[in-house]
């Protein structure tokens, strides 16, 4: 039979990591029966004494390609802990909201709960809110205030905010300067979209000195962290022999085959015409075939005319 709670097992409630451990406790039933609210409470008076944990039990990473925790229980602890006041709870509600992840998707609450967050400086919450006034998702469409939540977000260390900026300013006259200053800012908090394009440039000498090396680490800390174009884009230069680098079809197979599991179609088709070629491998249909008929059902409409001439001989 589980304990109750009376006086919390004698726990020490002025230590950080016991009241956080207690929290665990009652949100997973372990020796106490569940208690969500008093998990919430205590997860949030562990975050306030400055337990990491704790302060992490309520974010929320918005990939939309990243799995997350649908558990309604999990669920109603974030709504105890947003109700109570605690951006990172109201954060993780409001993107909850936003991409429909164990409840269902509502933009007006979307809105509501990462305003909340925002009013307390959450920097995440301060960016995605500027999203919604952009896309006019929950409230009206507001470009202006999109813009003012996004450079206070980039000002405030988000690198998706940091890199929004740098592509915006590279688009306008005589602001490459600056706009590469932004890039390399959002690069170095480790956005991956940012170290593509940085690295690209790199590569390319374009707005920087020309630097192959630093530019080959950039696409791979990029890829590494499942970003598929610069996957895509590290087999291509194997593959080509670009940037002063020699062929390499071993390294480019490996790259391509990076791109096509985290979702390059564009792989695919490419690795069919090696294996079908043999170009710097064995000569192999069987493969040949395989990536013909992915790329296939992906809409490539050449894999198609491919794979009836690959039968027909």
């Amino acid at each position: 039979m589980k304990a109750g709670n009376n006086q919390d097992f004698g726990m020490n409630m002025s230590n950080d990591a016991e009241t956080y451990a207690l929290g665990r406790m009652y949100e997973f039933g372990i020796t106490v029966e569940q208690d969500h609210h008093r998990a919430a409470e205590l997860y949030i008076k562990a975050a306030e004494m400055g337990n990491e944990q704790a302060k992490n039990v309520f974010f929320f990473d918005f990939d939309v390609k990243q799995k997350v925790n649908t558990d309604m229980k999990r669920v109603a602890t974030i709504m105890e802990a947003a109700q109570l006041g605690y951006a990172d709870a109201q954060y993780s509600l409001g993107g909850r909201y936003r991409a429909g992840v164990g409840m269902r998707k509502s933009y007006p609450a979307a809105f509501h709960w990462l305003s909340k967050a925002a009013e307390q400086g959450h920097v995440e919450a301060t960016y995605y809110l500027g999203a919604m006034y952009l896309r006019g998702r929950g409230t009206e469409v507001d470009v202006g205030k999109a813009k003012e939540l996004t450079r206070k977000a980039a000002e405030l260390g988000c690198a998706p905010a940091q890199h929004e900026i740098g592509k915006v300013l590279l688009g306008e006259k005589d602001r490459k300067s600056e706009a590469i200053e932004w890039i390399t800012r959002s690069s170095d908090n480790g956005y991956r979209i940012a170290q593509f394009d940085l690295g690209t440039m790199y590569l390319q000498g374009d707005g920087v000195k020309f630097d192959p090396k630093l530019g080959m680490e950039l696409l791979t800390s990029s890829a590494e962290k499942r970003y598929a174009s610069a996957a895509y884009k590290l087999g291509e230069i194997f593959d080509k022999g670009q940037y002063g680098f020699k062929k390499d079809p071993e390294k480019a197979i490996k790259w391509y085959k990076r791109a096509q599991k985290i979702g390059y179609v564009g792989a695919e088709l490419r690795l069919a015409q090696i294996y079908q070629n043999g170009e710097g491998v064995e000569r192999d249909l069987f493969q040949c075939i395989k990536y013909y008929k992915l790329a296939d059902q992906h809409g490539w409409h050449y894999a198609n005319n491919m794979l009836m001439e690959i039968f027909a001989n």
